[in-house]
């Protein structure tokens, strides 16, 4: 791996095989993240390191490598993820697609997001709903993409709603209201709309 952008709150770190296409769009996706931080006063106290992954394989051995996950682990959480947050540390690891490498917008929905579970980090952990830890960093994920021009949030919203009405199953409110994120995967798993329902209901 190589370094290719560093700075007081971040530093992002390439796998050699990255396209240079997914490293433009993704320092994009950087900076807007990083203007907003500043525009809404954050300051986050330990600089991120953002670990940037070539495929699925790099990506389940960049977990874990960096996050300290078995391969079983690795193996479950990899395929439903486009990246994936620390708990306990400032990392950040983001899986390559052929999507991230060709449409600019795919980082928008990675980056802010995971910057955003960091930022939950940092600021000190509580036992949260995950429908609420969740759904947060979706909300700052969409007003990052409308700083881009990505969108607009309302319509982000309209397509999350949606989405949950035309879902054949959905999980009870009670069900997402749960604090073991291995429920939340196993409902991710089984194609319920809880992201959907998650950042309809942060944003009520």
């Amino acid at each position: 791996p190589g370094h290719c952008m560093a700075s007081a709150w971040l530093d992002v770190i390439f796998d050699r095989d990255v396209p240079e296409a997914t490293r433009v769009n993704i320092g994009r996706a950087v900076d807007t993240t990083g203007d907003l931080l500043t525009k809404y006063k954050v300051v986050t106290r330990e600089p991120i390191q953002i670990i940037v992954t070539t495929d699925l394989e790099s990506y389940i051995q960049a977990i874990m490598f960096y996050l300290k996950k078995s391969r079983t682990e690795a193996d479950k959480i990899a395929p439903f993820s486009g990246g994936l947050s620390g708990g306990g540390k400032p990392v950040i690891v983001i899986r390559g697609t052929p999507l991230l490498n060709s449409e600019p917008q795919e980082a928008f929905r990675v980056i802010p997001h995971e910057v955003f579970h960091q930022v939950q980090r940092q600021y000190g952990r509580t036992e949260t709903v995950t429908w609420l830890s969740e759904g947060a960093p979706e909300v700052f994920r969409m007003i990052a993409q409308e700083t881009a021009g990505f969108g607009r949030v309302n319509d982000y919203l309209g397509q999350a709603v949606k989405k949950v009405r035309r879902a054949p199953v959905i999980p009870d409110a009670r069900e997402i209201a749960t604090f073991n994120y291995a429920t939340w995967t196993t409902m991710m798993q089984k194609n319920y709309p809880v992201y959907d329902m998650a950042v309809l209901m942060a944003d009520q």
